[in-house]
């Protein structure tokens, strides 16, 4: 079978009712995992995960016997700000997704699958279920599969900090997600951790060829990547982003003018980094380079703000580390009032005793635009 190439993260987009099994199936999906050796082409690609790393370096950073158990997660529960791309790939093509955790799972050695909602997402979680139970009516996985692998569907509430992995598989274990609760497995088994498009990436992958896939960007950042455009632009919208694009021509596509010079350019989402606008806008889009190479609590959201809106997004920025703050952390506790108020050689100073990542991030997201 060969999907539209078109698009690699949502072939079926033009296809009515694909979000029900028989209407997927009917149109290829699942097929591939029939085959002798499913997975194989994903192990080929040079597809690079959140963090700028490719799946060989990422998966193959346990050294495990070949019988210990493993899961793949992804967490669908903490949403970014801004962000609208997972929304529309779950409810449109969810088969999409359990077919690329399936295909992932063959290819990494892995028994469990974890998916993890938001309690309070009705659409998500009801979509969720019913595609795991038609799947697994299918024998695609469970019980009554040729292999095995289990699907675990766990909802979790959206206000709680499930962005750093450490405090995820800390939640997962009924602990507050924060410091000091830090888990770096679950339930004693190692599992590797991907945003949802990073399967529908790898479905497409299996389904035509790695070296496919790796043409469509460059040497450093092969394929092609989902993304988030918006900001102070006229039309925000989600985008396939071959690696190597100029940044002012993705969001040309926006209706944003190639001649503005000024403005600030903002990757990351909420915690993201702050660049002026002339700086980036030649720049080619590499997720392998310093700029675009995400951390946690960082997703792939792209902004282009005037002025005035980097100062208000900066000030929500604010108050959002504030909510979402465990406290533990002089910073943090105070990060609401601090990072509006305190100077930048005493936001520095704090930076430094930080406990973890979160507001280290909050301190390079407030350095940029002026307040």
């Amino acid at each position: 079978m060969v999907l539209d190439l078109s698009s690699i993260y949502l072939p079926f987009r033009n296809i009515d009712s694909a979000h029900f099994i028989d209407v997927y199936k009917n149109h290829g999906g699942y097929d591939r995992l029939a085959s002798l050796e499913p997975g194989q082409e994903i192990l080929k690609s040079h597809l690079l995960t959140r963090y700028g790393r490719s799946l060989e370096s990422y998966w193959n950073r346990y050294v495990l016997p070949a019988t210990k158990s493993r899961g793949l997660l992804t967490n669908l529960a903490s949403v970014e700000p801004g962000m609208f791309s997972q929304r529309r790939l779950i409810l449109k093509d969810p088969h999409g997704l359990i077919e690329g955790m399936l295909l992932a799972a063959r290819a990494s050695g892995s028994d469990q699958g974890f998916i993890i909602s938001a309690i309070d997402d009705f659409d998500i979680t009801k979509t969720i279920d019913r595609v795991l139970e038609e799947s697994y009516q299918e024998a695609l996985w469970g019980k009554n599969s040729n292999w095995s692998f289990h699907f675990h569907h766990i909802k979790l509430p959206k206000n709680a900090m499930f962005d750093f992995d450490d405090f995820l598989l800390a939640g997962l274990h009924g602990e507050r997600p924060g410091y000091p609760n830090r888990k770096e497995f679950l339930q004693g088994m190692p599992v590797h951790i991907h945003r949802p498009e990073e399967f529908y990436a790898m479905r497409w992958i299996e389904n035509n060829s790695a070296r496919q896939f790796n043409e469509f960007g460059t040497k450093t950042t092969p394929g092609s990547y989902l993304i988030t455009i918006s900001g102070s632009v006229k039309n925000p919208l989600v985008v396939e982003v071959p690696g190597g694009t100029l940044i002012e021509n993705i969001f040309e596509q926006t209706g944003l003018q190639t001649n503005i010079n000024g403005g600030w350019f903002r990757w990351g989402g909420v915690l993201g980094q702050w660049t002026p606008w002339h700086k980036v806008k030649r720049q080619q889009f590499d997720l392998s380079s310093g700029l675009f190479k995400l951390h946690d609590f960082q997703y792939p959201l792209m902004e282009w703000f005037t002025d005035e809106a980097a100062s208000a997004a900066k000030r929500a920025m604010a108050y959002y580390v504030g909510d979402q703050s465990c406290g533990a952390c002089l910073g943090c506790s105070y990060a609401t009032s601090g990072l509006l108020h305190w100077k930048k050689s005493q936001l520095l100073g704090l930076k430094e005793v930080a406990k973890c990542s979160f507001f280290k991030l909050a301190i390079n997201a407030s350095i940029g635009p002026s307040w």
